[in-house]
């Protein structure tokens, strides 16, 4: 890589185990001062987290639970967000997946708890795909069954992968469960599951 020249891919690697139990922690997956910003926030018990105003927020709950305006947003639920709020974990703690846009900051205030979803064969043989949120860009659940395969193919406008459960591969490597991956405009991969696996996909949001 040329000095000065962005990496085409960014990679964090998360150990999800950990940190559901070390109480209340922060782990940026990106750069902590990135527009387009996510993270995994662990709360322990009872405590509470502050999404800031001026941003889109997007949860997914890992692990545990959490209170939201006297709802209970459990593990497995995608939640997505445009104005301040305030989340307190259930008695079993609670680990976040968190993305916080200020550039396209607006939401469809979408809410999917797990069992509501609408799955769609995706694009290649056994694959397929919820999707969550359509407003500005596209959040999708995508299913991967083992010995899945998709051809070499580029993103103009970037990709955002994090491995909720499983291994997903491409000619780079392995990404286990708690892998973060971001393509940046113009970079590609050609993506293959040896294992069931389970991504949320986040595409169309980094400008070039």
């Amino acid at each position: 890589m040329r000095k000065g020249v962005p990496a085409m891919v960014e990679l964090h690697r998360a150990d999800l185990k950990a940190l559901q139990a070390s109480g209340t922690t922060h782990t940026n997956l990106c750069a902590p001062d990135d527009a387009r910003w996510a993270g995994i926030q662990a709360l322990a018990p009872l405590d509470t987290l502050e999404a800031p105003a001026g941003a889109r927020h997007d949860f997914y709950v890992l692990h545990g639970a959490v209170q939201e305006r006297g709802q209970t947003r459990a593990a497995g639920t995608f939640f997505s967000r445009n104005q301040a709020l305030t989340l307190r974990a259930d008695t079993g703690g609670a680990l976040l997946l968190w993305y916080r846009d200020t550039v396209a900051r607006s939401s469809g205030h979408e809410t999917w708890a797990p069992g509501e979803q609408q799955w769609w064969a995706g694009s290649v043989q056994g694959m397929q795909l919820a999707p969550l949120s359509k407003h500005y860009h596209r959040v999708s659940l995508v299913h991967w069954q083992a010995g899945t395969r998709a051809a070499m193919h580029t993103h103009p406008y970037g990709e955002e992968i994090f491995v909720l459960s499983g291994e997903l591969r491409d000619e780079r490597g392995a990404y286990p469960t708690g892998s973060w991956i971001r393509f940046h405009p113009g970079s590609g991969h050609a993506p293959y599951a040896e294992q069931e696996t389970l991504i949320l996909l986040r595409n169309g949001h980094l400008s070039t």
